[in-house]
């Protein structure tokens, strides 16, 4: 990706206020004593690794020293790997002829008994520090290696065969030279979807069928990506590879598959690595690490080259309604199918249902979907009510190519279980703070039970902040219970809520979760406080202080819950909610349809914000205050 390569802040500058004072004419400079040993030392520009060669048995080592006059003998000491079989001898000793600046060691090695590409790390250094320089190395340190022998890298088909390679070995297209790399779960946001036009070339090792290479060019923050391939098994492993970019507090960031990453060879069982030359397509499971291989976002990516055909078995459905004919309830679904779909099944389930298993199920025949066309179709609905879930897959011989789901709620054609009241707004003082952002209000559709009134329902109420950060997430619809408006909470429950690598995230209250640990008159009883008000059509929550065990405390009124993780939130006690009957009243922001566009405006003009900037805080590592509420806090044993 040609973006630019590290994407740190700006490094800050900072006066040293003490260390730096002016110069008075009573200041006395007192310049460094002379040496007067013969101050040896290694060059600085020998080099830091060494290529060993089947055809060589030795390599010099330059060494140096100030003071010539005399012949002189210094003696060495060295280390390297006892495991790495590229073992080389060092001389314990280095001679300088007489008015001789530079003298010249041998360092000797068997390449009868080195593997390729196995490294040594070796220390030579000046074993008598009465002889050595204080102002030079004195410790060459380098990695020595014999590289396995390997084709030039080659980006054509008619160059490999040119090169005098055999066709039926070249695993690229017949013509292009660039691919398409997807990315899915890179921490820095600015990564995410296809990255198209990259360079990618190809090599195989001389002497072993088993290893191949592939180097893509401009991958990432612009920088060099190296996979390894065998062409045997048509298995690819990631080796550690820099992404071009870092953290300021974290360092750098490194991609490797999942093996790599968990250090265990068998996860590449369960996480796979492969090439497909019958399609140019890759499968990488990979993660994104740190040098301590902190783990900050994993899934599968993919590689698509140029000039294969890729086939488009899509089948995307997109629901129009409910009808009824013969006194039978249908749900309307319009279809639009790619250009190779061969047969599409649908089927309708409750909402809860696993709509990969039921793809699967479709495709196996072991449940009776109804085939699909592109345009109208009409699905018996049968028996089923409620929130229902209508899932669709593509099928290709006998196996699912591509599958999708829709969500509708039908009530049997009774009354529903919620009543529509129309739009209000919410002020997030939640997901924002956490990437550097101040509160702001959202608008949100809110339904209310028919059966407990006082129960409201928030429908996909992070969805609009999820689209400010330019992704579609958001989609969890949240229940808050203000059937005692003295007592209103929000018990533990998802957002379908993920922001680059960040997610999925929940949403709770104090009260929340002490309700759904004790029940909601003991809590009432006890720790009436924490709850939130409803009055005058706002939902009101109070602002609590924890004490944490370091003695510091913490301001908040609701919990961020994001992988497990209980994050501080509301801590500018902003967050609210407010109903439809009072959003004029209050005069909400959020009101209009033209909300979301007035926000990003204002990120732009006032705070000199991009939604690009959004993206790449979403993949930043947030400083967050966090710990798991401690359910027990303030209750007595007797009565609960």
């Amino acid at each position: 990706m040609k973006i630019f390569k590290r994407l740190t802040s700006a490094l800050m500058v900072l006066p040293v206020m003490a260390a730096l004072t002016a110069c008075s004419d009573d200041d006395k400079y007192t310049p460094a004593q002379a040496l007067s040993n013969a101050q040896v030392f290694f060059a600085s520009d020998i080099p830091s690794s060494v290529k060993l060669a089947e055809d060589q048995t030795s390599f010099d080592v330059k060494i140096n020293r100030v003071k010539t006059d005399g012949e002189l003998t210094v003696a060495l000491t060295s280390t390297q790997d006892t495991a790495s079989t590229a073992q080389v001898t060092v001389p314990g000793s280095v001679t300088f002829a007489d008015g001789e600046k530079e003298a010249v060691i041998t360092v000797t090695y068997d390449p009868t008994t080195i593997d390729y590409d196995d490294v040594n790390k070796v220390n030579i250094s000046i074993a008598d520090a009465e002889y050595a320089t204080p102002y030079g190395i004195t410790t060459y340190a380098f990695e020595a290696s014999m590289p396995a022998p390997w084709t030039p890298w080659i980006a054509t088909k008619a160059a490999w065969v040119s090169a005098g390679y055999d066709a039926a070995e070249w695993p690229l297209s017949e013509s292009e030279s660039t691919c398409t790399y997807t990315y899915t779960s890179c921490p820095f946001s600015a990564l995410k979807g296809p990255d198209p036009g990259l360079p990618i070339l190809y090599r195989k090792s001389l002497n072993d069928p088993t290893k191949a290479q592939f180097w893509i060019q401009h991958w990432a923050f612009n920088v060099d990506l190296y996979l390894d391939y065998n062409p045997e098994t048509h298995n690819i492993v990631v080796p550690m590879n820099y992404i071009g970019a870092d953290d300021e507090d974290l360092g750098s960031f490194y991609m490797t598959d999942v093996s790599g990453w968990q250090q265990a060879d068998f996860y590449s069982r369960g996480y796979p690595c492969t090439y497909d030359p019958e399609s140019g397509k890759f499968v990488l499971n990979v993660a994104y690490v740190t040098a301590e291989l902190a783990c900050y976002g994993y899934g599968e990516e993919t590689i698509q080259v140029d000039g294969f055909y890729v086939p488009d078995y899509s089948a995307v459905p997109t629901f129009e309604g409910v009808l009824t004919k013969d006194d039978l309830p249908y749900a309307q679904v319009t279809m639009e199918f790619g250009a190779d779909v061969q047969k599409v099944l649908g089927y309708i389930v409750e909402k809860g249902a696993d709509k990969d298993a039921v793809a699967d199920a479709l495709a196996a025949g072991d449940v009776e979907g109804v085939e699909l066309v592109a345009g109208i179709n009409n699905l018996p609905i049968g028996d089923l009510t409620g929130e229902l879930l209508l899932v669709v897959a593509s099928v290709v011989d006998g196996e699912v190519a591509y599958h999708d789901a829709v969500s509708f709620g039908y009530y049997g054609g009774g009354k529903s279980p919620w009543t529509a009241l129309g739009t209000g707004y919410f002020t997030d003082d939640m997901i924002l703070p956490l990437f550097g952002y101040e509160a702001d209000d959202y608008p949100v559709e809110i339904e209310e039970s028919t059966e407990t009134p006082g129960v409201y329902r928030l429908l996909a109420m992070y969805s609009a902040v999820a689209a400010d950060f330019g992704v579609e997430s958001g989609t969890g619809d949240v229940i808050v219970n203000a059937e005692d408006p003295d007592a209103v909470y929000i018990l533990p429950q998802p957002l379908e809520l993920t922001l680059g690598s960040n997610g999925p995230f929940s949403i709770s209250t104090d009260a929340g979760e002490y309700v759904a640990e004790y029940g909601f008159e003991a809590v009432k009883a006890q720790l009436p406080e924490i709850f939130a008000t409803l009055k005058d059509g706002v939902i009101s929550f109070p602002v609590l202080t924890d004490e944490r065990e370091d003695g510091s405390t913490m301001n908040y009124q609701l919990w961020a819950v994001m992988n497990g993780k209980y994050y501080y939130a509301g801590r500018a006690g902003q967050f609210k909610i407010v109903l439809p009957e009072a959003a004029a009243e209050v005069k909400a922001k959020a009101a209009s349809a033209a909300r979301a566009k007035s926000f990003r405006a204002r990120l732009t003009a006032k705070s000199g914000y991009k939604r690009a900037d959004m993206r790449k805080k979403m993949g930043k590592s947030m400083k967050m205050s966090h710990r798991k509420p401690a359910l027990n806090k303030g209750f007595k044993a007797k009565t609960l």
